[in-house]
């Protein structure tokens, strides 16, 4: 006996097969999750992982583990394809005044010999 298989809201009456169980598994876990959007902000703003799990007071591995599952959701392999796809998905934005007011605050800074943490 066939079971239907959804596929976004289609049913069919065909035989589930393995890539119809992942389709399906994907649409429901695309977010992330609330600890996953933090990392997924500071990877944005250009943090590392251990940069990150200091900010959060949380280990370098769980750090590591939310970047995997956020790569993974998007279908990426890099950080800067991360960041897109959270532009491209809105979970994160982009105001260019705002960043090139930080980018001017940092240049002078530097100019001064300040390091600038956070």
């Amino acid at each position: 006996m066939h079971q239907p298989v959804a596929v976004g809201s289609v049913f069919s009456e065909r035989e589930a097969t393995p890539s119809d169980v992942l389709s399906v598994a994907m649409l429901w876990n695309l977010r992330p999750t609330a600890r996953e959007s933090q990392v997924l902000l500071l990877i944005c703003d250009g943090y590392t992982s251990k940069e990150i799990a200091f900010r959060l007071g949380i280990s370098f591995k769980t750090v590591s583990c939310h970047r995997a599952n956020l790569m993974e959701k998007a279908g990426v392999h890099s950080s800067i394809a991360l960041f897109r796809w959270a532009l491209i998905n809105r979970f994160v934005s982009f105001d260019l005044e705002k960043e090139k007011s930080r980018l001017e605050r940092l240049d002078s800074a530097k100019a001064v010999g300040f390091e600038i943490i956070g």
